[in-house]
């Protein structure tokens, strides 16, 4: 992988993330996404 392809995919995952009382947390549907998983059910076994 490619070190620009690699700031782009730090990039979204930053993007995706909210701060919570100073702690940053990411939704695990967003990031299904993300990940390349398209069912919520394909990706809730792996979490």
């Amino acid at each position: 992988m490619k070190a620009d392809e690699i700031k782009a995919l730090f990039l979204q995952f930053e993007q995706a993330s909210q701060s919570l009382e100073a702690i940053k947390c990411w939704s695990a549907r967003e990031l299904c996404a993300l990940l390349g998983y398209s069912k919520w059910e394909n990706f809730s076994g792996s979490i």
